[in-house]
């Protein structure tokens, strides 16, 4: 250990460039590891891959994105017509990430059925992130802990539970490639020569921008550290002015190529806006300029980056107010109130149940101690101890964070893989002055311990902590609802528009022809508020609603989660009614396959 901590059996000065002769092996082994891995994960979901189950209401409505706009919608249209017909619900996604599902399915109809095509898309484009995401801590390993350290960082990644369940087959949603660009963000930072770091740092944050702004603090801290090494250093110029050109250009570009044009010039804040670029183009333009001025004293850096900053507050307080506060408070306030309220990611780690909370901070918080002694072993090295600080300093803020919302989980676990690799290579050096036997027993134990397992096998066997309901605890009955074989008897009837609980909605829209009234999409707030009020009040109340939008049908499918809303907000209101089998008489049962849990009813005229 000391050694390690005084850095005496590494190198890790090496030059960024990718060595294309001698250490092209290495970029070989991590392919075969990328594939190995692949394959592993695609035997263990195999289940689900045949059978199109997708983890998540946003994977099944960008699975529908993607077959609309295959099907002729237009580029530029991104409204989902099954929601809220005739008009539309407003999703307001990036076809950015449509690019590599439609690409596979199209690549896949060459020679197979379009069902075989989605199945094997739907498997394959997330470990397309995977491979992204492994390629980017492969080469910040190898530049921070040592050269030939660098297949931990990829392994680490193997145990990062959150993280790679993004990257999962059937995650098709945006996640997994926004936390490969956010590795991509901290490679640019530690990387040696600053205009390349600069340029790749400012691009992964404009595309990851432009896919969405769920990342929007990481995006702010790691601009400020960019800025922060040019304070402390002048030579950090190039860094800089690349960051701001990069990151200024390719929101821009992305603005153009992705945001309908209808909506780019009305600043809304909920995604890339014409308040995005406007602030970035402020911004970036700044950056260049200061990085072109001959300051030569830290303090009058300072100084510049806190006037930049301040010009870049006032034009958006001026312009875009709405953005400077919480993009959330746009919403419905019935619709924060009775949805966003219940969604349980959105709430903080501490109350989440003790095995939620241990696999989400077991990771971060073993990459913070080895952040920590890679910064004592680094103390010697200024260059090294102010990257391992920027590292430090993300991990550090992406641990608090999850105190506010656990859906910060996946970046935390993330963003701590270097610290986590840096501890696993001190636990393989300090292997190898052991006998083989004993050798083999700490190398597993310490990546049992480090990557969390050992605690979260602790933890299951803790008295579990009563969930309160609506807080989206899955069941039986919610996979049972999620399968193409319950849904398979409502294909049997005409085309029709469901009025169903928000978080099936989406799901019933991809496995059959029918359309309902909206999912959990935030700008839909009006709608959002109106089904749960009609589930969850009496049944003429929510008569009244269902008319309003001209249902011809209610479904509901009993046990999902949100199910446990309805039933503890009125215990005797519309949904309890529907679930105990006792109707009202403005709705007429249809039958359907015994082997369905769904229950449906015609509504009356």
């Amino acid at each position: 250990m000391a050694a390690f901590l005084s850095g005496r059996d590494s190198d890790p000065s090496m030059n960024d460039k990718i060595d294309l002769g001698g250490s092209r092996r290495w970029l070989l082994w991590l392919v075969l590891i990328w594939m190995a891995a692949s394959i592993w994960i695609l035997y263990i979901k195999w289940a689900g891959i045949i059978t199109l189950t997708l983890p998540d209401t946003d994977d099944n409505m960008r699975l529908q994105q993607v077959r609309d706009w295959l099907g002729g919608q237009g580029w530029f249209d991104l409204r989902q017509h099954r929601m809220l017909p005739p008009a539309g619900a407003d999703i307001h996604w990036s076809r950015l990430v449509d690019i590599p599902l439609a690409g596979l399915i199209l690549l896949f109809k060459l020679f197979a059925s379009t069902a075989f095509a989605e199945r094997a898309a739907a498997a394959l484009a997330p470990l397309l992130s995977l491979g992204a995401a492994m390629l980017a801590i492969a080469l910040i390993t190898r530049r921070m802990v040592e050269r030939n350290a660098w297949p931990f960082g990829p392994i680490m990644l193997m145990f990062a539970q959150m993280t790679l369940g993004m990257m999962s087959p059937g995650r098709i949603d945006h996640h997994g490639w926004q936390l490969a660009l956010l590795l991509f963000m901290v490679l640019g930072l530690i990387m040696r020569r600053p205009a390349l770091g600069g340029a790749v740092s400012g691009l992964a944050l404009g595309l990851s921008l432009a896919i969405g702004i769920e990342l929007l603090p990481y995006l702010g801290l790691t601009a400020c550290l960019v800025a922060l090494f040019w304070v402390a250093d002048r030579r950090e110029a190039p860094r800089i002015a690349a960051f701001g050109a990069a990151a200024a250009g390719s929101a821009a570009l992305s603005l153009v190529l992705f945001v309908p044009p209808a909506v780019r010039l009305t600043g809304f804040c909920d995604a890339l806006s014409i308040a995005h670029v406007e602030a970035l183009a402020i911004g970036g333009a700044g950056l260049v300029l200061l990085a072109a001025l001959p300051l030569n004293h830290r303090l009058v850096r300072l100084a510049g980056l806190v006037l930049l900053g301040a010009l870049v507050t006032a034009f958006t307080w001026a312009w875009h107010p709405q953005c400077l506060g919480d993009p959330s408070a746009l919403i419905d306030p019935d619709a924060r109130r009775l949805w966003l309220a219940n969604v349980r990611e959105a709430r903080p780690i501490y109350r989440q149940s003790i095995p939620i909370q241990v696999a989400t901070l077991s990771l971060p918080l073993f990459g913070l101690i080895g952040a920590a002694l890679a910064l004592w072993r680094s103390r010697a090295r200024p260059d090294m101890l102010v990257r391992w600080g920027a590292v430090a300093l993300l991990a550090s803020f992406s641990l608090a964070f999850c105190f506010f919302q656990t859906r910060a989980g996946p970046a935390a676990q993330a963003l701590a893989l270097p610290g986590a690799a840096a501890l696993a290579w001190m636990v393989m050096q300090m292997a190898e002055r052991l006998r083989p036997l004993p050798r083999t027993v700490v190398i597993i134990s310490g990546f049992y311990l480090i990557s969390g397992l050992a605690f979260q096998f602790a933890s299951d066997r803790l008295p579990a902590t009563r969930e309160k309901p609506g807080a989206g605890r899955s069941s039986t009955f919610n996979r049972q609802c999620a399968s193409l074989r319950a849904l398979a008897p409502l294909n049997n009837m005409p085309a029709a528009t469901m009025f169903t609980l928000l978080d099936l909605s989406p799901r019933l829209i991809v496995s059959t022809h029918h359309a309902a009234i909206t999912g959990p999409y935030h700008r839909n707030g009006k709608a959002i508020a109106d089904v749960m009020k009609a589930f969850g009040g009496t049944a003429d109340e929510a008569h009244a609603i269902v008319s309003r939008y001209h249902a011809g049908y209610v479904l509901i499918c009993p046990g999902t989660s949100e199910s446990t809303i309805y039933m503890k907000r009125a215990p005797r209101g519309f949904y309890a009614m529907l679930a105990a089998g006792k109707p009202p008489e403005w709705l007429e049962p249809v039958p359907l396959a015994m082997t369905t849990p769904y229950r449906l009813w015609r509504v009356r005229n």
